[in-house]
This record gives structure tokens, C-alpha cells and sequence, in this order.
């Protein structure tokens, strides 16, 4: 993902796993929430569906993988 870029991605009737995230991504969906950096979290969601927003949070260019299910 470029710099301080956000992607919306609408998943529904899908399943979308977190495989690997750099420092400084948010994930954030009706599942759950993923922020590595927020210690406040109780539990980072590894799981995401339906509306999911995806953001780098910082300067540079980072990464993330999923692995997308699809229900039917």
C-alpha cells in the first residue's frame, strides 16, 4: 500500500484472513479490528468481512497479505 493510502473493500458473502501485515497497517471491519501498535486492543482480529477499510498509517510503503474465501 502507498503512503498514508486507504482502500475500502467491500466482502460480502466472503471471508478475507489476515496472513501477514507490516508495522503501521489498520484493518478495521464488522469482524473486527487488527492495529498492532494500538496496546489498547484486547484482541487483533485476524478474521474480515463485509466492509473492511485497510489503512497505512505511515510514510512509507507497506504490505499485506489475505487469503480471500468466498462463500457460496
Amino acid at each position: 500500500m502507498l503512503p498514508e493510502e486507504e482502500r475500502k473493500i467491500e466482502a460480502f458473502n466472503e471471508i478475507w484472513l489476515l496472513i501477514e501485515a507490516d508495522q503501521g497497517i489498520h484493518i478495521r471491519s464488522d469482524y473486527g479490528e487488527y492495529n498492532e501498535s494500538n496496546k489498547g486492543l484486547s484482541e487483533n482480529s485476524q478474521e474480515h468481512a463485509d466492509e473492511i477499510s485497510i489503512l497505512n498509517t505511515t510514510e512509507n510503503p507497506k504490505k499485506v497479505i489475505f487469503l480471500q474465501i468466498i462463500m457460496q
